[in-house]
Order: structure tokens, then C-alpha cells, then sequence
């Protein structure tokens, strides 16, 4: 049977004492880390959900006056809509004819 030394077991029981404190300290940083990172995310998703908000308020103040001008000026949006679909009408039927120029 074989006997270690006091020195030798007093100095692994010291460097399992030293190795446990090291992993207890290593895991508070991980846990302090993680714990920063939620914050983080918790702030980036309120301020995502905020920015949606103002988007979302934004688009419907712009539909409403959208709304607002479409009515009290019909006539001269359906003349901007002819005119619109007019010209990408015209547009198209060029590519199609410069198309069919090379094709052929």
C-alpha cells in the first residue's frame, strides 16, 4: 500500500481548493455576463417594439391623409392615374418592340 506525504496531500487538497474557488468565481462571471446580455436584449426588444409603434402611428396618420386628399381631389387623381398607366404602358410596349428587333 502505498502512502502519500502530508506535503503532497495538503498541496493537491490546496490546488482542488484553488481549482473549485477558480470555477465558482469563472461561474459568477457567466452568470453576470448572461445577466447583462438579457438586459441587453430586453432593452434592444423594447426598443424595436417602440420603433414599430411610431412606424406603425406614421403610416396610419399617412393613410389618413392619403384618404383626406383623394376625396376632396378625385378628378386629379384619376388624371394622375391615367397618365401613370399611360406611360408604363408606353414604356413596355418600346421594350417589347426593341425585344423582338433583336430577337428576330
Amino acid at each position: 500500500m502505498m502512502t502519500t506525504s502530508p506535503s503532497l496531500k495538503s498541496r493537491t487538497d490546496a490546488m482542488l481548493n484553488d481549482l473549485g474557488h477558480a470555477a465558482h468565481q469563472a461561474g459568477d462571471s457567466v452568470s453576470a455576463q448572461t445577466e447583462a446580455l438579457e438586459r441587453r436584449v430586453g432593452a434592444a426588444w423594447t426598443q424595436m417594439r417602440q420603433l414599430e409603434e411610431s412606424a406603425a402611428r406614421r403610416a396610419r396618420r399617412a393613410a389618413v391623409s392619403t384618404d383626406e386628399y383623394v376625396h376632396e381631389n378625385p378628378w386629379q387623381i384619376i388624371l394622375a392615374a391615367a397618365v401613370l398607366g399611360f406611360a408604363a404602358g408606353a414604356m413596355m410596349g418600346s421594350r417589347r418592340r426593341r425585344h423582338r428587333m433583336h430577337v428576330s
